[in-house]
């Protein structure tokens, strides 16, 4: 087993504002698999050697899946909206049938309002 330290190294990529690397973008070709960082939209091109900066296509990923973690716990519940105003109100509900008084018993009332009989035998208290 070869006994070779280990020395730390740091790599440091090309990096600029997109808008600082395209305005060089019509002349710049970056080296076959060097790459660029977009500093403020955090974007990467991996040059071919060939191609300039504004027709490189920005690196997409390897476009592998992986599964997805548990939903977390939901959040507490906002402050309540304001009071409305009572200018909107739902739709008119259906309108009852007619009712037909029979006549009932002639004379009789009741203490608590008025009762419709509808064909029933009421006994006066």
């Amino acid at each position: 087993m070869s006994q070779c330290p280990t020395v730390p190294k740091r790599l440091q990529l090309r990096n600029d504002t997109a808008a600082n690397w395209s305005s060089v973008g019509n002349s710049l070709v970056l080296l076959r698999g060097e790459f660029a960082y977009e500093t403020d939209t955090g974007k990467l091109k991996i040059g071919d050697g060939v191609t300039v900066w504004n027709s490189l296509p920005y690196f997409a990923g390897g476009g592998g899946s992986s599964a997805t973690g548990p939903t977390g716990p939901q959040g507490p519940t906002g402050q309540q909206g304001p009071q409305g105003t009572g200018a909107f109100t739902g739709p008119t509900g259906p309108i009852a049938p007619a009712i037909q008084f029979d006549g009932g018993i002639l004379g009789l009332t009741f203490p608590y309002g008025p009762v419709l009989d509808c064909g029933g035998i009421f006994q006066s208290p």
